[in-house]
């Protein structure tokens, strides 16, 4: 019997896999869930898993490059994720498994399969691997085309101190005090953003990490960005604001 761990931001895509799990003949026994990397950290203080089901984009954070700096060698890793972009060829490059959302029965079996192949003394090898692939794959550029109603606006990621939900739009506040608005949701924005210094503070509110100036303390607490604007911060977007922050 392997057990595992499954980390996942979003509750469907935990149940799903659970599911599938049940559905195959080896039988794995889920030691516990985590929906992001410091519950990751946690749980790992009391289990020692088999296997990590690891999403690779956590709200607004890549988890790749969080795993160096966790006791996971006696780990097996298996990726999941949406993205089928260079992500998933930074894998791919690296020899770690991974199984593309949604997920069938089949490509889980094969992946479970292959575990018995996996030599686990390359692990830590294989994951630095993985990171400077990913690193050297993450686009260049550092400036965003945001379209209005007649013009493309072409704005410096560094320039943008918050974007803010207004249903099926978001706008962007500057730091030179304009507002752009754009006819996308923020969500498409989180996701264009999940390899740079912004964090998905509330439902709200997604907000250059670099443009904030305090942290005022509470359940969740609220920033205070550059522009003098203070933003509440939901309390379970509070761990992963704070881990960003404290970034090196």
């Amino acid at each position: 019997m392997y057990t595992a761990i499954i980390v996942d931001d979003e509750y469907d895509a935990r149940e799903a896999l659970h599911r599938l799990l049940g559905e195959i003949p080896q039988r794995i026994k889920i030691l516990g869930e985590a929906s992001g990397i410091v519950e990751l950290k946690q749980q790992l203080v009391f289990h020692k898993p088999d296997i990590l089901f690891l999403d690779i984009i956590l709200g607004n954070k890549n988890i790749i490059l969080s795993l160096p700096e966790l006791n996971i060698d006696e780990c097996s890793l298996i990726f999941t994720t949406a993205h089928n972009d260079y992500v998933l060829q930074a894998i791919r490059l690296s020899a770690l498994d991974y199984l593309l959302k949604p997920m069938v029965k089949e490509d889980l079996q094969q992946a479970i399969n292959r575990l018995e192949n996996q030599n686990r003394k390359t692990l830590r090898d294989n994951l630095d691997i993985l990171k400077n692939n990913l690193e050297s794959s993450i686009p260049a550029t550092k400036k965003i085309a945001l379209p209005t109603s007649n013009r493309l606006e072409i704005v410096s990621l560094n320039d943008i101190v918050y974007c803010e939900s207004d249903g099926a739009y978001t706008i962007f506040h500057l730091t030179d005090k304009r507002k752009i608005l754009v006819s996308k949701n923020l969500h498409e924005f989180e996701k264009q953003f999940f390899n740079c210094r912004f964090s998905r503070i509330h439902h709200s509110y997604l907000i250059n990490v670099s443009h904030v100036k305090t942290y005022i303390k509470g359940e969740g607490g609220s920033a205070i960005m550059s522009n003098g604007k203070e933003l509440e911060i939901s309390r379970r977007k509070k761990g992963e604001l704070m881990e960003m922050l404290l970034e090196k």
